[in-house]
């Protein structure tokens, strides 16, 4: 006799079903878990691995690669992205990691300056009347003056302001990175002061110039905000916002971003920001002053951030301060080399002199303290533990062990 399966209700199976999607959504769920813990687990070892190399001291190096060159007597080199710029009086030439050329613009000028800012270049000859505007592809835009080119500052899109003299008339042109005018701003001496420093912010939205202003045998700084968009057009050339400083120097400002600018003293400094009309930020006076006892000695930039360098007594002559874009001290190091060049290079802060060569990390750790056989033309940073040396006739890449 056929045995006759009883019948299943309708609620039973669907219960079933339920029973089934809620284990099934269990199971997923925890394999999802595993995976996370586990992607978790491997992102904190490498980022403990990349900590450990990072803030670690080593002894010594060894040379990954090496490419030998002749270079013309003063040559010079800057960092450019994942490159090396070289120029000379003779041209320049964007060289790769094996110090090969990527392009090359030769020319004969007398006092090569050089403003970089991300992708863009631009080399003048102070004094002279050549501009060249390049990108990472080679020459954009080419720019002859008729007054002598005192200063030169680029933004990322190769907008550049040049600084331009006459007796008694200051010239500030913009171009676009093709080399046409965009506009221009009279300042004249007698009104606002011989200019001391510009810079282009990032976005090449607005220029920051500080001027020297001489008033009753005493020397004062005035710094001055132009807006270059639309907004400008509502301010009188353009001007948006002012500081006067009084019986100090201004010598310096740079743009840190779009946004941020920093106008460096004789012995402190100030930060602006703002994306239209910039505004100072409050810093207390023990941070702003920090060579009030002694002037700044040594002053470089990086990606957002900037340092000082002045003297101080003891055995350790030099106190190195690297800030952020805020005000806040990022690093702290005395040292006491008697160093020609101060640079912050990718996550590290690099003091070197003709034969020797001191690396920080910006924790504050000494990666690195020696000296090399032959001369240091230039040194900056790859990843990790990797560095570019480039001497007179050859450049080497090494790896500190």
């Amino acid at each position: 006799m056929q045995k006759i399966m009883p019948f299943r209700k309708k609620e039973d199976a669907h219960s079933d079903m339920k029973q089934y999607t809620r284990k099934l959504l269990q199971h997923r769920a925890n394999v999802v878990g595993r995976v996370l813990v586990c992607i978790f687990i491997i992102v904190a070892l490498c980022f403990g691995v990349v900590q450990y190399h990072k803030n670690r001291s080593y002894e010594s190096y060894e040379v990954i690669s090496s490419m030998d060159h002749q270079d013309a007597i003063n040559t010079r080199y800057e960092e450019y992205g994942d490159h090396l710029l070289k120029y000379s009086k003779d041209g320049i030439t964007c060289m790769n990691l094996n110090h090969e050329p990527v392009w090359s613009q030769p020319f004969s000028i007398q006092d090569p300056i050089v403003s970089i800012c991300g992708p863009s270049a631009v080399l003048a000859d102070r004094g002279g009347n050549q501009v060249y505007i390049f990108n990472e592809s080679g020459l954009t835009g080419q720019v002859d003056t008729l007054l002598p080119v005192q200063q030169v500052t680029v933004s990322r899109q190769g907008v550049t302001a040049i600084l331009l003299e006459d007796s008694s008339v200051t010239w500030i042109y913009l171009y676009d990175a093709e080399g046409t005018k965009l506009l221009d701003v009279q300042c004249s001496l007698a009104d606002t002061g011989q200019p001391l420093s510009i810079s282009l912010s990032h976005d090449g939205s607005k220029l920051a110039v500080s001027y020297l202003q001489i008033s009753g045998g005493t020397a004062n700084s005035c710094v001055v905000f132009y807006n270059l968009g639309s907004v400008g057009d509502n301010f009188v050339d353009k001007i948006v916002a002012s500081r006067f400083y009084e019986g100090i120097l201004v010598p310096r400002v740079k743009y840190l971003d779009g946004d941020t600018c920093v106008a460096i003293g004789e012995n402190g400094f100030s930060i602006y920001e703002g994306a239209e009309i910039p505004e100072e930020v409050e810093i207390s006076e023990e941070v702003r002053n920090v060579g009030a006892e002694t002037e700044i000695r040594s002053v470089c930039f990086g990606n957002r951030e900037f340092g000082l360098v002045f003297e101080q007594e003891g055995e350790l002559p030099y106190l190195l301060r690297v800030y952020d874009e805020r005000g806040g001290i990022v690093l702290e190091k005395a040292f006491a080399m008697k160093y020609a060049q101060v640079k912050l290079s990718g996550d590290n802060v690099i003091v070197y002199n003709d034969t020797e060569c001191a690396i920080y990390s910006k924790g504050g750790v000494l990666r690195y303290e020696g000296t090399f056989p032959e001369a240091l033309v230039n040194v900056y940073s790859l990843q990790g533990r990797r560095f570019v040396i480039v001497h007179p006739q050859r450049t080497d890449v090494i790896k500190l062990n």
